[in-house]
């Protein structure tokens, strides 16, 4: 029977047993859990066909898959138990729970079925790379799917104008209809994923896919997303989300064929941080052009499409994400340190906000007792049109301020908790007291005043701003996404 090579999976294992509360209890779960994750033998062949080998767990009794309603009991064979995974429509639904009996104890073992989705897609990417290579075949994906946006989003633009004839994959999770040129949309993990993925002859990401593994003959385009002023891969040096994940970036960057950079500066940060030796593109950022380049035009089509006053300015606030507040599984909460209602009051006659937290934030509402004033755009695709129609950008240590760079608007940094987040969350490769083109601002009251006061700030911060620009923005001229596109396509002649 032909077996995919798995690689090792933390498996979660919920315990159910009337000793829960008592010491022994604990001590007889903590041993299960150690016993299951390091026995149990989860296989799929390419009939689909789950495994569960049973020799491995002489004390189960009984397994079987259940969504709390129906259960679907697995075939005891001689060696194993399994299942026809055809026959279970969706995995997610679903846990295998294994029955077994200790000290005259009945334990219930839940293992949610996502991890069998996992391997069972696995399992199909391996078969899908049989198929012969799809010349012309380009796979784009942004923000693990959530978003149309960043350098994939303008590099498929540029080759859906010069080059109609690519057959173009979507990795998108949305209604689709605002991506212009009717290309293949397919959800991230699906069958049809892994099958594009598996027959592509190029892939266009900006952050990671969930396999590690391309054929030889698949050029796979690392974008990356921004310019980056806190520490990345191995260059942290704290604990953290991000260090315990980077040995998996590792891993997918030895896939990288071209890695796209904005600068020298960013070249040489990202070379070392995720230790990649192929070949940089440093061309300045596809994203760039459409800030240089978009008429004032396209601003007032933005306004309009979201329903915004066309007679006021616009704040944009971009705050990222603290590797200290989350909700687990990569979704992280985000307290607003910002009185709407009193800024509401100081501001609303000549400006509104748009607030556009980073796409790993999942907690922030909605802003009824400011409405009007304060409109919550997370959800908004492409940060690069907010930052178009805004007049001033408020972040902390998101890299979004090395893009809106180019608009030349001002830029005011809210960094409340400064001293946490460069000593105990992750550092900076930047001196932010000296190498920034506007003011760290640490208090509320203080940051409102600077609105008010903006005028006399881009004066004050007008040499930083320049110098800024002529460190990180000196190739991000308008053209940077033809330049790249020449590079990396070049087989495509575009």
């Amino acid at each position: 029977m032909w077996r995919p090579s798995l690689t090792p999976l933390k498996i979660f294992v919920k315990i159910k047993t009337p000793l829960q509360c008592s010491n022994k209890g604990k001590i007889i779960k903590t041993v299960l859990k150690k016993l299951i994750i390091k026995l149990l033998k989860l296989n799929i062949n390419k009939k689909n066909i789950l495994s569960i080998r049973r020799h491995n767990l002489p004390l189960v009794k009984e397994v079987y898959i259940s969504d709390n309603k129906n259960k679907i009991y697995l075939l005891k064979t001689k060696w194993s138990y399994v299942l026809n995974l055809d026959t279970v429509k969706t995995l997610i639904d679903y846990n295998i729970y294994l029955d077994l009996n200790l000290f005259i104890t009945r334990y219930q073992l839940r293992i949610p079925m996502d991890i069998v989705q996992k391997l069972s897609m696995q399992s199909y990417y391996k078969q899908c790379m049989q198929l012969p290579l799809q010349k012309n075949l380009i796979v784009f994906e942004s923000f693990f799917g959530k978003n149309y946006s960043g350098q994939p989003k303008y590099l498929y633009e540029y080759l859906l104008e010069h080059n109609p004839s690519c057959t173009f994959v979507w990795v998108y999770q949305k209604d689709p209809q605002n991506i212009p040129g009717n290309p293949i949309i397919v959800k991230r993990g699906s069958r049809e994923y892994f099958h594009y993925l598996a027959t592509a002859q190029y892939w266009v990401n900006n952050i990671i896919f969930p396999i590690h593994k391309k054929r030889s003959e698949t050029i796979y385009v690392q974008t990356w997303h921004g310019t980056p002023l806190k520490r990345l891969g191995y260059d942290i040096e704290v604990d953290g989300p991000e260090v315990n994940v980077r040995e998996n970036f590792y891993k997918e960057s030895r896939n990288w064929d071209y890695l796209l950079t904005q600068n020298a500066y960013t070249s040489e940060i990202l070379q070392r941080a995720f230790k990649f030796d192929k070949e940089i593109i440093e061309e300045g950022y596809p994203h760039s052009d459409f800030l240089i380049n978009a008429t004032q035009k396209r601003a007032e089509q933005i306004k309009k499409s979201l329903e915004l006053p066309l007679d006021k300015k616009i704040i944009l606030y971009a705050p990222t994400w603290r590797d200290n507040d989350t909700n687990g599984n990569w979704s992280f909460n985000f307290t607003l340190k910002i009185n709407l209602k009193k800024w509401q009051e100081q501001l609303g006659e000549e400006y509104i906000i748009l607030i556009r937290m980073h796409h790993l934030i999942t907690n922030i509402k909605d802003l009824d007792e400011v409405e009007g004033f304060a409109y919550n755009l997370s959800t908004y695709d492409d940060i690069q049109e907010l930052s178009l129609i805004s007049d001033i950008l408020i972040t902390d240590y998101s890299s979004v301020f090395f893009d809106f760079g180019v608009t030349k608007k001002p830029i005011l940094f809210y960094t409340y908790d400064f001293e946490e987040y460069s000593e105990k969350l992750r550092g900076f490769y930047l001196d932010m007291k000296s190498d920034l083109p506007g003011p760290i601002i640490q208090e509320d009251a203080a940051l409102l005043d600077a609105i008010i006061n903006i005028k006399s700030i881009e004066v004050d911060y007008a040499e930083a701003y320049n110098t800024f620009i002529k460190r990180f923005c000196y190739l991000d001229n308008g053209h940077s996404t033809e330049r790249v596109a020449k590079k990396v396509f070049k087989e495509l002649h575009v």
